[in-house]
């Protein structure tokens, strides 16, 4: 492994997954196959509409590597934003950290519950998001979650976070903000953000309509390549491509972004450039009045939850990349931090009473 001294969590794991064989340089590009897919299909489609019929068993092989690919994305991408905009990040015992294990099936819970509780249902639609999913199931999964989305904020007071559970910060300091009032961080977002993260999860539904995807994802192994046929899967890729890049775009693709660039100017005032996959790019500015809310710092690389900045500024939903492990499940929730004393009637601190 070579000298350790100074390198971060992250660094350590790439130099470890180097050493086992695995590639690291794609590592933060969740998506990164799946593009490879999508090119080399659609060249592949091109081709036999402007030539006829080619290698039928190619065809079919790179048809269901890539629709195998496709469901792991929007599965991942659902589970993310459901868990992102619904889960207490603040009681989590990590919180502003994600894994693609634990906390994924959770995230898919809370969109069960969503479901239940606030989505819109049509007629005779039953649907669970439990056990394997179905390209039906995962592409009305957006639409279900943009319908709750939008009726959770209808009651918000319902679920707003009791006075208690606020830091002591949060009353006592006008430089800096709390801005997790409510249980669910979607209703903690500025409104622009929350109107266009519901907009954005409905487009994705509409765009990829799950009844004609589930369709072509089924027949195409007995496709006879006939033009009305690779004129459906032609427009079937280019759909999902729209489809993907928009949750890239809102951010709930699972990519990776880096620190690129820093600057700052003569007052002490900075900005803080992140980079992810495509080009994808944000700026923070520094000082911050969100600066004790406990999100990720910028000098890790972290998920970006681009649609989803607050009032304050360029400051958005951001997640650590966690890994779930028994060596992780083993330090969850160390160290617990003290609890803060309760005030006395003259405004003194007293003495917090303990059970042990």
């Amino acid at each position: 492994m070579g000298d350790l001294d100074g390198f971060s969590d992250e660094e350590l794991i790439s130099r470890l997954a180097w050493k086992l064989g695995f590639e690291v340089a794609s590592a933060d590009d969740g998506h990164a196959s799946f593009w490879r897919q999508h090119e080399k299909l659609s060249a592949i489609v091109q081709s036999w509409r402007g030539s006829g019929p080619g290698d039928a068993d190619e065809f079919r092989g790179q048809a269901s590597a890539y629709f195998s690919s496709l469901e792991g994305i929007l599965e991942d991408s659902l589970s993310f934003a459901s868990w992102s905009l619904l889960r207490d990040h603040i009681s989590a015992a990590r919180p502003f950290a994600y894994d693609n294990g634990r906390d994924r099936r959770d995230g898919l819970l809370l969109l069960a519950q969503a479901y239940e509780n606030w989505a819109t249902k049509t007629p005779n639609e039953t649907l669970r998001f439990t056990g394997r999913l179905t390209m039906f199931t995962l592409v009305r999964g957006f639409g279900v979650l943009a319908s709750a989305l939008s009726a959770l904020i209808g009651r918000s007071t319902e679920y707003a976070r009791p006075m208690k559970n606020y830091p002591d910060y949060a009353t006592r300091s006008s430089l800096q903000h709390f801005p997790f009032r409510s249980v669910h961080p979607f209703l903690d977002l500025a409104e622009h953000s929350r109107i266009r993260i519901v907009d954005g999860l409905a487009a994705v539904e509409s765009i990829m309509d799950a009844g004609t995807l589930s369709s072509v994802r089924n027949d195409y192994s007995h496709y006879r390549r006939t033009s009305p046929e690779l004129a459906a899967m032609e427009t079937t890729l280019e759909a999902v491509g729209r489809a993907v890049r928009l949750l890239e775009n809102l951010g709930f693709g699972l990519n990776v972004c880096h620190l690129a660039a820093e600057s700052s100017d003569e007052w002490g005032r900075r900005t803080v450039l992140f980079v992810g996959p495509r080009s994808l790019t944000h700026s923070f500015a520094r000082p911050s009045s969100l600066e004790w809310v406990g999100l990720p710092s910028l000098r890790s690389p972290q998920y970006l939850v681009r649609s989803a900045p607050f009032d304050d500024g360029n400051e958005v939903l951001r997640f650590l990349r966690r890994y779930d492990s028994d060596f992780a499940r083993m330090w969850d929730e160390y160290p617990k931090p003290r609890k803060k004393a309760l005030p006395t009637v003259d405004g003194t601190v007293g003495v917090q009473q303990s059970g042990h």
